[in-house]
């Protein structure tokens, strides 16, 4: 079976279902939806929409994240999540010897 990414709700806001959906935690996370039938009502309506930011504090450090001092991501965790995803994989020596080319490297 093929590994996939689990699916989740899209938009941050009043009425999610994502879990703690009131909290904004990074640039990508979306806010708002604009369908319409043609760019220049999308453009108008996309000019309408206003979002307030309270900033919060910054954790680059994943050693820092995971103290129990640092800002929280979810409210109900003791720390911030470190997630580990087993990702099958095949057998490897088969793998090099049917390859027509390797590439070998430091990432």
């Amino acid at each position: 079976m093929p590994w996939r990414p689990p699916t989740k709700p899209v938009l941050c806001g009043p009425g999610s279902e994502k879990p703690f959906a009131e909290r904004v935690r990074f640039i990508g996370d979306q806010v708002a939806v604009v369908i319409a039938g043609c760019e220049e009502t999308v453009s108008r309506a996309r000019a309408l929409i206003h979002v307030d930011y309270e900033g919060l504090p910054v954790v680059v450090d994943p050693f820092e994240a995971a103290s129990r001092d640092s800002p929280r991501i979810h409210p109900t965790q003791d720390t911030n999540p470190i997630d580990r995803v087993e990702i099958p994989r095949g057998d490897s020596e088969q793998g090099f010897q049917r390859a027509d080319v390797i590439v070998e490297s430091v990432y």
